[in-house]
């Protein structure tokens, strides 16, 4: 768990029954916490590869609200509003983390999609 301060049962020195050093610690930490974010974007990645992947990300994304204003009277459907925004702008923070120029492909496909939804709707 990133910034646990829970110490592993690997961290105790079996001869000694003592805590390994504080910076070899956090040194492990750091790797552990590296590695596990280098596959979540890889996982990302592996998404973004496929058309279907990247049409769920933009379906995701233009349900999350991300370019609208959330404020009205009523705080309720606001903040209800605004953790769905805020899920989307981490959403599209991980695309453009990934994958930088994903984006641009993601909304040339939509365009692409929508055209072809409306030719299919007026057949």
């Amino acid at each position: 768990m990133a910034g646990s301060t829970a110490i592993e049962p690997e961290d105790i020195d079996e001869q000694e029954g003592a805590v390994t050093s504080a910076p070899k610690l956090v040194k492990k930490r750091r790797k552990k916490e590296e590695t596990a974010r280098f596959q979540e974007l890889e996982d990302m990645r592996a998404l973004l590869k496929t058309y279907g992947g990247r049409a769920f990300c933009w379906r995701v994304l233009s349900r999350c609200g991300i370019y609208e204003e959330n404020l009205c009277a009523d705080v309720l459907p606001m903040a209800k509003r605004e953790g769905k925004r805020a899920i989307g702008i981490w959403l599209l923070t991980e695309l453009l983390t990934a994958e930088p120029s994903i984006y641009t492909q993601m909304q040339v496909e939509a365009v692409s999609r929508d055209t072809d939804a409306g030719r299919a709707s007026v057949g």
